[in-house]
């Protein structure tokens, strides 16, 4: 048994996104009161060295972005014309920096709403204007936290957002020091149980909403909590809690992304499901349409902006 926790242990170590999110708590606070003090020019420049070092230090994260630019390039050739895939790599960190800043203005209540321009004005406009509680399946596309600063300035609704990851005290304790006034709950994935199960049903019927990201693969048993879809080509694994926890919180499920192009956010809210029911007989067969759903508004919007899906780690599985 030992033996098992020590390879868990290290299993949680060597994944990128542990370490990202690990990591990334102390690295917002920094980069927020740079901001503040220098601008972001200043901060760009700043980042440019920093991203370079991370770009040849980071390994691994350098190994599947590679990987990605090259399966980007696979699926449609004219993203990157005649733009090596190391500098397109680098390029991808550099954005992933600046998320890492517009992820640390929105928690803080500054997000200037002037920079963010809606794409689906009609979808945005039904979703806003529906009082009901809602779950919204988010991405590692671009900024969701920019979302959820947007979303809180633009309409008092309070977010419960579910992360995997060990630190979400930490999280939390960071939000609430650089805005006291945050209207957004962290939950950890890992650590639900049937009463935080209850408490989220609750807040949905008050009209609260609830955002989990749906490319994040468990870390903990994936081959249970995965089904297989096509993307950008090849087959990978997706997470199957997205759904099942729609099916428990019964209620309406919305598709939110949103990506940096130059000096503007665009917002981009969908509609994904008025209820979603899994059948008992074909419960495997249902999950795999609403991942396969998934997975191709997220191949739609990664052709749009490419460098702004920052999932590093090597997402593919090999075709069967």
């Amino acid at each position: 048994m030992r033996a098992g926790l020590e390879k868990m242990s290290k299993a949680k170590i060597t994944h990128w996104p542990w370490i990202a999110e690990a990591g990334t708590t102390i690295g917002i606070t920094i980069v927020f009161y740079i901001y503040r003090l220098l601008g972001r020019t200043a901060f760009r420049v700043l980042l440019a060295p920093v991203s370079l070092y991370f770009f040849l230090v980071r390994t691994q994260a350098r190994a599947s972005s590679l990987e990605y630019i090259s399966q980007l390039e696979t699926f449609s050739p004219k993203l990157f014309p005649y733009i090596p895939r190391t500098i397109t790599s680098y390029r991808q960190f550099f954005n992933f920096g600046e998320a890492i800043l517009d992820k640390a203005i929105s928690w803080s209540g500054r997000v200037p709403l002037s920079q963010a321009e809606v794409v689906d004005v009609a979808s945005y406009n039904l979703i806003f204007n529906d009082a009901r509680g809602r779950l919204i399946i988010g991405s590692h596309f671009g900024n969701l936290e920019f979302c959820r600063g947007f979303v809180t300035q633009h309409r008092d609704i309070v977010i419960n957002a579910l992360i995997y990851d060990t630190h979400s005290k930490i999280f939390s304790g960071m939000i609430k020091r650089i805005n006291p006034d945050s209207r957004i709950n962290l939950y950890q994935v890992d650590k639900l149980d049937f009463r935080d199960m209850l408490s989220l049903k609750q807040k949905v019927a008050n009209g609260e909403w609830v955002v989990i990201t749906g490319d994040r693969v468990p870390v903990l048993n994936p081959e249970r909590h995965t089904v297989s879809a096509s993307f950008l080509g090849r087959t990978a694994a997706f997470p199957t809690g997205p759904y099942i926890l729609a099916t428990l919180l019964d209620c309406p499920v919305s598709l939110l992304f949103a990506y940096r192009q130059s000096n503007r956010i665009k917002v981009n809210f969908e509609p994904f499901a008025e209820r979603i029911v899994l059948s008992r007989g074909n419960r495997t067969h249902d999950l795999t349409f609403y991942a396969q759903c998934f997975a191709a508004r997220l191949e739609a919007h990664c052709q749009i902006a490419p460098l702004q899906w920052f999932n590093f780690h090597s997402f593919w599985q090999p075709l069967k």
